[in-house]
Formats: C-alpha cells, sequence, structure tokens
C-alpha cells in the first residue's frame, strides 16, 4: 500500500480486507505522508501531503502505528525517510500558487527546482533528513498478530 492508505474513504474496512485476504505468513508494507516531518512543520497548510481533497487522512508514526494495532496488526520495522523529492517540489508549488499572480520568480523558482542537476546538488541536505528520521513518508512493514510468530 505505498501511498494508498491516505486516499482510502474507510481505512478500517480496507486493513479488514486486507487482513481478510492475507496469507498466514503475509507481510503488509504501508508508506504514507508523515504529518510530524521537516517538511509538514516548514510548509504548513501548503504541505504535499495535505494534499487534500485527494488525501483524506493524514498520518504519523503514532496515529499509523496504533490503526494496525487496533486491526490486529504488528508493526516489524518502521522508517521516516525522505520519500519523494517532487513532493517537496509540490509543497513549494502549493505555496507558490498561494503568493500574488503574475510573479516572474516564481516560475523561475519552480524550473531551477525541476533541474536535475541543481536536484543532485541538495540532494544531500534530503539524505541529512533521512539520517535523523525527519523524512516526508513513513513506512512500516506488519504482519497479522496471531501469525507473528510463524516464519
Amino acid at each position: 500500500m505505498w501511498d494508498v492508505l491516505e486516499h482510502q474513504r474507510d481505512m478500517h474496512a480496507v486493513l479488514l480486507e486486507i487482513k481478510r485476504i492475507s496469507k498466514p505468513d503475509g507481510l503488509l508494507l504501508i508508506r504514507v505522508p508523515n504529518s510530524q516531518s521537516v517538511d509538514a512543520a516548514l510548509f504548513r497548510e501548503f504541505w504535499a501531503g495535505n494534499d487534500a481533497p485527494r488525501h483524506l487522512y493524514v498520518f504519523n508514526e503514532t496515529n499509523l502505528e496504533r490503526l494496525l494495532e487496533k486491526h490486529s496488526f504488528r508493526v516489524l520495522r518502521k522508517k521516516k525517510h525522505i520519500g519523494n523529492y517532487l513532493n517537496f517540489v509540490k509543497s513549494v508549488q502549493f505555496w507558490v500558487q498561494s503568493q500574488k499572480p503574475g510573479r516572474k520568480w516564481a516560475g523561475s523558482l519552480l524550473r531551477l527546482l525541476r533541474n536535475p542537476y541543481f536536484r543532485l546538488c541538495i540532494y544531500p541536505l534530503f539524505f541529512i533528513k533521512d539520517l535523523f528520521s525527519q523524512g516526508t513518508s513513513v513506512t512500516v512493514l506488519a504482519k497479522q498478530k496471531d501469525n507473528c510468530n510463524h516464519g
């Protein structure tokens, strides 16, 4: 469920169905935007993870783990990582769109951010965020609790 759960109208029904169709040794891999990330704090209402109306829910490590616990899944591993650079660019784009129209710098800024050489130059900053678990996404690997001791 890579960037899927935040789009579901009834996430409880989805998790019940996943539990029903999972094999006894099956694993569940979920990635969602991380509402406690540096990007979320920096961009606030312009953060790409708030992409309403497409994102119906906003998650962080704690509430995702509690949701899985409620549905009898145990988290085996979790990681907060940088996610997609394009999410950062999308957050900047949302912010730019909120500014007064006709600003020449806005288009130039977005072109710069989309430039592969610029992206390569600033990648170390995103890597540092990843090292300190401040990334834009939370990924969890989980297993049904009654099946955690099998395999």
